[in-house]
């Protein structure tokens, strides 16, 4: 992916991710600050590789770790708790080669990532509490 690809790929479905302001869940939306820092992260880091840069200080291994304690406490179908390992392992992937800085690599994981973590939002039914997913 080239130019604005990488933005426009993770930015695609803002105008779903509003929040509905009858439907609101004060105890998930408690659990939900670290989903959207890993969100942010991915935003931050498409921007950056979209300029040619690799970046690994949006995508790192607290980012990770807060990601997955929380992706399990939300996860509550089998369908949700399912899918947080796979998304997890792409984020490990995608830190891994930003650490590394080879592009091509970061690149690929990354629309791992973004994609795994759209999976697990829509199985865990949070998807339309999270910003720029």
């Amino acid at each position: 992916m080239r130019g604005g690809g990488l933005t426009s790929f993770i930015m695609r479905a803002t105008s779903s991710s509003i929040i509905p302001q009858g439907n609101r869940n004060l105890k998930l939306e408690s659990k939900l600050p670290p989903v959207q820092s890993a969100v942010n992260g991915l935003v931050k880091t498409g921007d950056a590789l979209s300029s040619g840069t690799v970046d690994g200080s949006y995508v790192n291994s607290a980012v990770v770790a807060g990601l997955e304690s929380a992706a399990k406490q939300i996860s509550t179908t089998q369908e949700a708790k399912d899918a947080v390992p796979p998304m997890i392992d792409a984020f490990n992937a995608l830190s891994s080669a930003l650490a590394s800085g080879n592009k091509a690599s970061a690149e690929k994981t990354f629309v791992t990532a973004v994609q795994t973590l759209r999976a697990w939002a829509t199985d865990a039914g949070v998807e339309n509490y999270l910003k720029y997913l």
